[in-house]
């Protein structure tokens, strides 16, 4: 028997889909020491942690163009690695949260990881007046919230729990 939601998706779906592999990669690797610049416009940045292991291979995914990234917000102290992109033609926003690379290496995030499940950087995330003016910024530019066309919000490992409660 088919479940009707296990089906599969179709080409603006799986675009979608695979916009938000990319924006989680390239957030991950912003927690890996990536090369995000305010300003300029956003690219897959492929994560570093595991060059060398047997098996690991880049993505052959892309970020659509246009985006242009629009915010970096990190605190080395909590772990939080977030950034904010924008596509002006089309009013859309993409906010890329970063994942966690475990003990040793990444202690704060592993924290949050096992006693907060992303809701402290969510938490921390949103009182920044950084990103609140950043996005608001975007949202007067297009006369209010409702003429954006979308909020995406994407993660993986700790930050796609983090990407789900922010989106």
């Amino acid at each position: 028997m088919t479940n009707p939601i296990q089906t599969n998706p179709n080409q603006a779906q799986a675009d979608q889909l695979k916009l938000g592999i990319a924006v989680s990669q390239t957030a991950y690797a912003l927690n890996n020491g990536g090369g995000l610049r305010i300003g300029q416009p956003l690219v897959k940045l492929e994560d570093t942690s595991l060059v060398g292991v047997e098996g690991s291979r880049p993505l052959n995914i892309d970020i659509t163009p246009g985006y242009v990234v629009r915010g970096l917000y990190k605190d080395t102290k909590t772990g939080l690695d977030v950034f904010m992109a924008y596509d002006e033609s089309n009013k859309k926003v993409i906010v890329g949260v970063a994942g966690t690379n475990g003990i040793p290496k990444d202690k704060p995030d592993t924290s949050e990881d096992l006693s907060g499940t992303g809701v402290r950087h969510m938490e921390q995330l949103f009182d920044l007046a950084s990103f609140r003016e950043d996005f608001n910024a975007i949202v007067r530019s297009v006369d209010g919230v409702g003429n954006l066309s979308q909020v995406l919000w994407a993660g993986q490992s700790l930050g796609g729990a983090e990407a789900q409660i922010g989106g």
